[in-house]
């Protein structure tokens, strides 16, 4: 049978190769674009982007503008209050200090006055002015006493706040940053006061003298910060002072995170019962320093200090909205005391017919 079917050809066809275009979008957000009436928080908010974006290969943050005027001691971290009591005093006394940011001295004058004053309102002792706080500056510590009588700091009690419950539940069993105490540079027990009964009679070698002078370095008369004969009563903090609260957090995109994280806090690493060891697999997006000093703003970009890069394989087929969220290493929101500002970079694939093409670039242009 005769078959007029030609299968063959001398014309082969050209296959078309899949060639893309990398489309680069710019999109710059500030919290102000959120609507507060459903993201009142500026740390958590949801955006819809001004176009639809469609093939999403790679997401960066390459450039970010925030304040740094933030609170280091806030309720809602946990880190405004601690139990002290005068020995004389059946029961301990809750001192609260203000939110805010404060440099040394200002957290051992406000330690002081307030010490005093709820001493005074829960002893009905009308100006009891005993409590003496100073910061010294060569050791970088603080140093608490009282002239006339005996007092204890309960640091391992467990105080209750009254927070929010979309924050984090208290940390008791923190390993670090758990209370005001530990900002303080004290740990987790129980001081009770030392005394000494004449200072100047203390002799330089006594390991007790460094306890009892102050170095003060527009001071240097008040050598001796409790005064030059006693009996006083004193309680140094054994670790220094931290008045600086995070160094950085954590910026989370809502599916679009691919960075890991070790759960903070762990207990009992290497047991095989109660071990709290643990990871989180893609927890944030970015994690970001904090590079200024209060009452500033800090800037930094993808040239600086921002290292991050999200990756889809297969890519994103589309993206309309975008949900961020600024939180600490532990999972407090980050509590921003103005607005800011960010710049995502997101690289599209555009799909395109394949061109040759011949581009001749003048001599001047050849760097």
């Amino acid at each position: 049978m005769f078959n007029n079917n030609n299968t063959h050809s001398d014309h082969q066809l050209i296959q078309r190769q899949q060639t893309y275009m990398l489309d680069r979008k710019l999109v710059s957000v500030c919290s102000e674009d959120r609507d507060k009436c459903n993201w009142k928080n500026r740390a958590h908010f949801e955006i819809t982007l001004p176009q639809q974006l469609l093939n999403v290969e790679t997401i960066r943050l390459v450039e970010c503008n925030f304040p740094s005027n933030n609170y280091t001691f806030k309720n809602s971290y946990y880190n405004t209050k601690f139990l002290f009591k005068i020995s004389s005093w059946p029961t301990y006394i809750t001192l609260t200090i203000n939110e805010g940011f404060y440099s040394p001295r200002q957290l051992a004058f406000e330690l002081r006055n307030k010490m005093n004053y709820y001493t005074a309102v829960e002893t009905g002792v009308s100006g009891y002015n005993f409590f003496i706080v100073v910061y010294n500056e060569a050791t970088q510590k603080l140093q608490f006493g009282n002239t006339q009588e005996p007092f204890e700091l309960n640091f391992d009690a467990i105080i209750s706040y009254d927070v929010s419950c979309a924050q984090p539940t208290t940390p008791v069993c923190q390993n670090g940053k758990w209370g005001l105490p530990y900002y303080l540079g004290f740990e987790k027990e129980t001081y009770n006061s030392s005394v000494i009964v004449n200072t100047q009679a203390t002799p330089l070698s006594d390991p007790s003298f460094n306890n009892l002078t102050y170095i003060n370095i527009t001071d240097t008369s008040n050598y001796y910060w409790l005064g030059p004969s006693g009996p006083y009563h004193f309680c140094n903090a054994p670790n220094k002072i931290n008045v600086i609260g995070e160094t950085n957090f954590y910026m989370e995109l809502d599916k679009c995170n691919q960075a890991d994280e070790l759960k903070p806090y762990p207990l009992n690493t290497n047991g095989t019962f109660n071990n709290s060891y643990n990871g989180i697999v893609n927890s944030f997006f970015a994690k970001i320093p904090i590079l200024g000093c209060p009452n500033t703003q800090y800037f930094d970009s993808r040239n600086g200090l921002i290292q991050n890069l999200t990756t889809f394989f297969p890519p994103l087929e589309r993206l309309s909205k975008i949900k961020v969220k600024f939180r600490y290493h532990d999972g407090t929101l980050v509590d921003f005391s103005n607005d800011f500002s960010f710049t995502l970079a997101f690289d599209c694939y555009r799909d395109e017919m394949a061109r040759t093409l011949s581009l001749r670039t003048p001599a001047q242009y050849r760097l």
